[in-house]
């Protein structure tokens, strides 16, 4: 994220052929970079845009102390990245003030786009609101109209139930009498016949003992009756007068059920008639006053309707308004989420700034001990073979500057096809 600057210097001195072991780099987060020296006959060279300096050498090497400024380094170095931060620090009060900008437009737009648009519905609030009242009054009146003719219709059938009982009360008491009296002749004709029975048996004793006596007794007296003839002349005579009683009791029955409904329609039928016209005339009022109700309601619920659907094109605009009003709301959590990720970067700079400052600090006091003990600087390109630092890529080729006293002790880096520079140690 950072960068280190050098002064660039030549070697002009051809190192050995010498295939190096693989460093480990430390980057400025703490994280662990593995290289790999990659051999070169023709020196190496390493360059930055801070300045630049030279040297040569017919072994190969070159004097720390005489090729390189510490202080200046360490003054361009801070210099670079107090200006990174600064740009990145105004580039962050403009997306602030951008946003702002952003929130002001966004409520001035809502804020006359509904006081322009909002209209006053109270009015037809207040018509719907009375015609709804009287849609509530006609169906009131409408159920007690029904009511009052449920209650006469109910009143008529009543009457007419009871006098109907009361006629098959008296035709079930005269079927009553019919029945005892038809009893009375059965039980009579039952006697009877006992009796003709008796008859019988006493006749047939008598033919009997006049056959088995064998006494000739003449009687001067008139001649004996036939006893089968006077039954049978009994006989005819209870026949004909069961006869007369059936036909006198049909004729008194018919006389009975003919002349009474001829007294009940002389008492009721003008009555019923009244009534029935009077019902008729009420019936007709009725009909009448329900079809203007039905008019009345029809009209009612056609002008509900009409402005349910005026209602209902407010409703799908306001919907439409709000819609609009999430998709701000949304542009303006994202806004928030760029400046929240800004501010985390920033954080992030100031972190890697100051583990930067402290590893230049630390890598000053390297050198200068190197430059002291007389230490030489070698120059190698080497390529990454493991990379665990996101701004180093894997494979990439570095110029490595390694130097120390008794082998390599440090090594500074630098990425000459990338905007970074990384500063680290090797193991």
């Amino acid at each position: 994220m950072s960068s280190f600057s050098s002064r660039s210097f030549t070697s002009r001195g051809r190192l050995g052929s010498i295939r190096a072991p693989i460093y480990n780099f430390v980057s400025g987060e703490g994280n662990r970079i593995a290289v790999a020296p990659r051999n070169s006959s023709s020196g190496g060279g390493f360059s930055s845009s801070a300045g630049g300096f030279s040297s040569s050498s017919s072994a190969g090497g070159f004097n720390l102390a005489d090729a390189v400024d510490i202080s200046d380094n360490k003054k361009v170095t801070m210099q670079n990245l107090n200006d990174r931060l600064a740009s990145y620090l105004e580039k962050v009060r403009r997306l602030e003030e951008a946003n702002g900008e952003l929130e002001k437009q966004i409520r001035d737009f809502v804020g006359s786009k509904t006081q322009s648009e909002r209209e006053d519905y109270s009015s037809y609030l207040s018509i719907i609101s009375d015609l709804r009242e009287q849609v509530s009054d006609v169906l009131r009146t409408n159920g007690s109209l029904a009511l009052m003719t449920d209650n006469a219709r109910n009143y008529t059938e009543l009457t007419m139930r009871q006098n109907v009982e009361g006629e098959i009360g008296g035709m079930k008491r005269l079927l009553d009498n019919l029945t005892l009296e038809t009893s009375d002749l059965e039980v009579q004709i039952e006697s009877l016949q006992e009796e003709l029975v008796y008859v019988k048996v006493k006749h047939e004793e008598v033919r009997v003992s006049q056959a088995s006596a064998q006494v000739n007794v003449e009687v001067d007296a008139p001649p004996q009756q036939d006893l089968f003839s006077i039954m049978e002349d009994i006989r005819k005579h209870y026949e004909r007068d069961a006869e007369k009683n059936r036909k006198e009791l049909e004729k008194w029955q018919e006389n009975k059920v003919s002349g009474q409904p001829r007294f009940w329609d002389m008492d009721h039928m003008e009555k019923s008639r009244s009534e029935i016209s009077y019902l008729k005339q009420t019936l007709q009022t009725l009909e009448m006053d329900l079809h203007s109700q039905h008019s009345m309601v029809c009209s009612a619920a056609e002008t509900e309707g009409r402005y349910g659907n005026s209602l209902m094109g407010h409703q799908n605009w306001l919907t439409a308004l709000e819609e609009k009003l999430v998709q701000l709301r949304s542009d303006l959590e994202q806004q928030q989420g760029n400046y929240q990720n800004l501010l985390d970067a920033k954080i992030r700079l100031e972190q890697e700034i100051q583990v930067y400052r402290e590893l230049l600090e630390g890598e000053s006091g390297r050198l200068s001990k190197w430059g002291e003990g007389g230490g030489c600087v070698s120059v190698r390109h080497v390529a990454v073979q493991q990379v665990y630092c996101p701004i180093v890529p894997r494979g990439a080729v570095y110029s490595l500057v390694e130097g120390g006293q008794g082998g390599v002790q440090g090594s500074m880096i630098k990425v000459p096809r990338y905007d970074h520079e990384c500063l680290g140690v090797l193991l």
